[in-house]
């Protein structure tokens, strides 16, 4: 799972994605994933946290929030972080991979 430090309240979290942070949005949210709203959004933000450290915030939700409108920049350092890390992971699966061996290629 990749991740990314950020700070709330002056500590400082992992914020990680991948497969365990899109399973946690479904299983807290009760359907498949989809950010098509401002919930949904706070909540993958939340379960990328949860991902990393189960123990977030207590594992409270409306805490979390809290903390969002306290700290207006937390959104976009998530939003931030959430591109760089899904923009890693398109990197990496848009790579070729040559799997030909040479016994494998044709002689001319």
């Amino acid at each position: 799972m990749r991740s990314k430090r950020i700070k709330i309240q002056d500590k400082e979290y992992e914020f990680g994605y991948g497969l365990k942070s899109l399973f946690l949005f479904e299983q807290i949210s009760g359907k498949r994933f989809d950010l098509q709203t401002v919930t949904d959004t706070y909540m993958f933000y939340f379960c990328c946290f949860i991902a990393m450290d189960a123990n977030f915030m207590d594992a409270d939700f409306n805490r979390f929030i809290q903390a969002c409108e306290e700290e207006p920049q937390l959104a976009s350092d998530m939003a931030a972080a959430l591109k760089e890390l899904t923009k890693k992971e398109s990197n990496l699966d848009s790579r070729e991979v040559d799997t030909d061996t040479d016994s494998d290629k044709k002689k001319d």
